[in-house]
Formats: structure tokens, sequence, C-alpha cells
């Protein structure tokens, strides 16, 4: 609903910076939005042992360091 309405301001007037900003702010929420999904839980029958939660925790902390990387490259042109 919100891209729609997004979509519709830039359409309305291309050049407008607002219309713009709003195009920026939505593809950036669109983008944190699909790498967040990224990152899932595992079951606790996944994890039966020690060094099964260490080997996922290790797994995990690179999603979450590729994803602190990508929001600061991203919020550095916003």
């Amino acid at each position: 609903m919100i891209l729609i309405i997004i979509i519709e301001k830039v359409y309305k007037n291309p050049l407008s910076p607002d219309a713009l900003i709003a195009l920026s702010d939505a593809i950036f929420a669109v983008v944190m939005t699909i790498l967040i999904l990224d990152i899932i839980t595992p079951t606790i029958s996944q994890l039966s042992n020690y060094t099964d939660y260490i080997n996922y925790l290790s797994y995990l902390n690179t999603k979450i360091g590729m994803f602190i990387l990508i929001f600061i490259i991203l919020g550095s042109f916003g």
C-alpha cells in the first residue's frame, strides 16, 4: 500500500525532490526487509550438541555481519 502511494507520487511529478526521497526510502525499506528475511532461526532438534550450536553461531555471525555491512553501505546513500 505504501509503495503504491510512493509510486503515484513519482509519476505525478518525477522531478520532485520529495518524490525521489520517497522512492529511495521505499527501495531502502524493501532491501532491508529482504535481507532480514534471510536470517532463519534453527529448531531445537537441529542443535543437538554443543558443536552444532557453535557452528550455527558462526554461520549466524556471518549473516549478521553482512547485514550490518550492507545496512551501513545503503545508509550512506540515504
